[in-house]
């Protein structure tokens, strides 16, 4: 197993050499076209609004030096009295260039300063937003939080006042990053994938590589190594097709989720890869993090003679570089690997130098002060040391001679106190099992009655839901009861009336068929007889059409709940208008409809087609017959109800006069005109039935209206 770890290391190692010298002989095709572009410039001016993106993307690509060298001879060419963005926009890029590179953190303050301060005189809103952020960066690094977080605040407002949410972006990144420094879990996740959500919907690719190694680097930081690996690889397949600068901070996160998911050989791989691109593009403060990772893997795994190597070449590689947080790391791995191996006095140095170099992170201003008081705490504490080697070999010869003293007189003591223990133990453990025994009773009853009070409250919950139901099912009865009453009355009502009309209409035919068979028991000439024989005929059908009223009225009461369908609306109006065909020519009248907010509805056909092709035959059949016809018919549907609205030009109705009996069966109200007076109290009746109501409008010589309105929940029911 350990020879093929280092076999897949050899593997890596290569890979990323021939990786990198292949990068370093070739450049992007952006690169060639931005210095193609730039070297075609004509004039100063024009050079410095050229360079402005060739200089970033010497920042992408990774070549720092390039990208200094670049900007120092852009910041000579410029016009300060008229170029005041550009200005601004080449030292905040010089900044940001300083501050990737590590251990240049002064000329990035210097910088940046200026990019505020010329931003502020513009002013220029994005300058100062864009200058801020990156000020906030440079604060966060040094580990003064609350300043950081103020330059972060005053960029974010800036950036929302111009809605510029690309930037926005940036900064939602920055507080994520500096919520991690503070262990801000929750907050740190939500400004990364603020920041990330804002960079998909926009689909720079570069930003949402970004935002993924930002997320997976949360995740390590929270100790969520798993939830880390799918962002992390994204990032790393999204990084390769880009070759960008960030493949480094991708492998290096990388082996941090694998070292955390103790995958050792794979966490190796991606940090030497990792080592080879912050080589490449010269990342100091890269590299020194990839070295203190690899360290810990390999002193986690055991390999003090790895560590030993790793730390000197870290210790070598800080002296170059300064970076306050690398070299804790130093100093607490290496009291590390000093504890493991028994070096006591140089575990003890350095976990002073670790401690002393982390409380003055806390207290110091500037970077340059950090060193000052670095220095003064390595001569303090060489002296320090020898003190306290001379003052420990005096307290351990006093300490053996009083522990030995100490132990004679405990011995003796503890010889008395382990009898008596012994004796009492006895004792005490036959009252304990006793106490255990009765108290697993007690228990056992405790649990049966928590069971049974558990389930009487399950029982009393149980009875009050049923008593509720049934309170409710007893109103929805109480309801039902009262309106199948408040129906049954209204019927009887009716039939009551009805009744009495038809046994009153009736008595005239009864009486004259009585009367006439009377005459025709006496002797009659055949004339008379057959005179009497008509008058006879004429009240029996008299008769008959009382008799098929009544059977009308029966046959309403009991066929709507025979069939309830779907009813098209154009073949129902196509439908009526075709059973009055003949009518409609006759009178020659117009008929015209109109159907809206409506295709289709249930009810029964017979009764809907009854109720239309009755009230249109009532429009011809009362017609003024000194005008031409004409006949309005409309349907319609709203939220609630079905409307159907027949209007005429005919002679129309005194309502002044009849409109309390409009609706009563037998009256007539134009006696030169055919017909009995039971058409409109049927169509009403019918109209009943199907939970509607009939609205009548007329005034004589000019209109009649019929409105009829069948409500939707009626039909559902129905």
């Amino acid at each position: 197993m350990t020879r093929l770890k280092y076999i897949l290391y050899l593997i890596s190692f290569l890979g990323v050499q021939v990786a990198s010298f292949t990068a370093a002989w070739s450049q992007s095709p952006t690169l060639d076209t931005l210095e193609g572009f730039y070297e075609r410039a004509n004039s100063s001016n024009e050079r410095v609004v050229r360079g402005i993106p060739l200089l970033d993307e010497y920042y992408y690509s990774g070549y720092l030096t390039h990208g200094v060298n670049f900007g120092k001879s852009l910041l000579k060419l410029i016009d300060s009295t008229q170029q005041h963005q550009e200005h601004a926009q080449i030292h905040n890029r010089l900044g940001t260039i300083y501050t990737t590179m590590g251990s240049q953190e002064r000329l990035a303050l210097f910088h940046l300063t200026k990019a505020l301060s010329i931003s502020q005189s513009i002013p220029w809103t994005f300058g100062i937003a864009t200058a801020c952020n990156n000020l906030g960066n440079i604060y966060r690094d040094w580990g003064y939080f609350t300043k950081a977080h103020e330059y972060y605040t005053a960029s974010l407002t800036n950036y929302e006042s111009i809605n510029d949410s690309v930037s926005m972006a940036y900064v939602y990144k920055n507080l994520g990053i500096l919520c991690e420094d503070r262990n801000w879990e929750e907050k740190s996740l939500r400004y990364h994938f603020t920041a990330y959500d804002i960079r998909r919907k926009i689909g720079n690719d570069r930003e949402i590589l970004s935002s993924l190694v930002n997320i997976g680097t949360a995740y390590n930081k929270f100790k969520k190594f798993k939830e880390s690996l799918p962002y992390l690889r994204q990032a790393d397949s999204l990084a390769n097709l880009l070759q960008s600068e960030m493949q480094t901070e991708v492998k290096l996160e990388l082996g941090d989720s694998y070292s955390g998911i103790r995958d050792t050989a794979n966490a190796m791989l991606e940090y030497d890869k990792a080592l080879q691109l912050a080589l490449r593009y010269k990342k100091s403060r890269a590299i020194a993090n990839i070295l203190v990772q690899k360290t810990e893997v390999a002193l986690g795994e055991g390999n003090y003679n790895m560590v030993t190597q790793l730390l000197a070449t870290l210790l070598h590689h800080l002296d170059t570089a300064r970076y306050a947080n690398a070299r804790i790391n130093y100093y607490r791995l290496s009291y590390q690997l000093n504890s493991i191996q028994g070096n006591e006095l140089r575990a003890l140095q350095a976990f002073r130098k670790m401690t002393l170099l982390q409380d003055s992170l806390e207290n110091l201003s500037n970077e340059e002060e950090l060193l000052i008081r670095q220095n003064t705490f390595d001569l303090v504490q060489k002296d320090t040391l020898i003190q306290i080697e001379k003052e420990k070999h005096q307290f351990q010869r006093q300490l053996f001679y009083s522990i030995l003293a100490f132990l004679s007189v405990l011995m003796a003591g503890a010889a008395y106190m382990i009898y008596q223990k012994i004796k009492t133990s006895r004792k005490l453990q036959e009252k304990q099992d006793l106490i255990l025994e009765r108290n697993l009773e007690l228990k056992e009853k405790n649990e049966e009655l928590a069971t049974l009070l558990d389930n009487l409250r399950e029982s009393e919950i149980v009875i009050q839901h049923q008593n509720q139901e049934i309170k409710k099912y007893n109103q929805q009865l109480i309801g039902q009861v009262n309106d199948r009453t408040t129906e049954i009355i209204e019927k009887s009502t009716q039939i009551a009336q009805f009744a009495y009309l038809v046994s009153h209409n009736m008595r005239g035919p009864v009486a004259r068929i009585m009367g006439l068979r009377n005459i025709l028991l006496l002797d009659n000439s055949k004339q008379e007889v057959n005179q009497m024989l008509t008058m006879l005929n004429t009240s029996i059908a008299e008769l008959d059409e009382i008799l098929h009223d009544i059977s009308n009225i029966f046959d309403s009461t009991a066929g709507i709940r025979e069939k309830i369908e779907r009813i098209e609306t154009e073949t129902l109006v196509k439908d009526v208008l075709e059973t009055l065909e003949r009518e409609i020519k006759f009178s020659q009248a117009e008929v015209n409809y109109t159907i809206t907010n409506t295709t289709f509805f249930y009810s029964s056909l017979h009764y809907i087609t009854n109720i239309l092709v009755q009230l249109i035959l009532n429009a011809i059949k009362f017609r003024d017959e000194t005008k031409t016809t004409k006949i309005d018919f409309t349907i319609t549907s709203t939220g609630l109800e079905h409307i159907f609205t027949i209007t005429d030009n005919g002679l129309g109705v005194d309502l002044v006069k009849h409109g309390n009996d409009l609706f009563t069966p037998y009256k007539r109200f134009h006696t030169h005109r055919t017909g009995r007076g039971f058409n409109l109290f049927l169509t009403k009746y019918r109209v009943e039935i199907l939970g509607g109501t009939i609205r009548f409008e007329s005034e004589v010589d000019t209109f009649t209206r019929v409105t009829v309105a069948i409500p939707r929940s009626k039909l559902a029911h129905v």
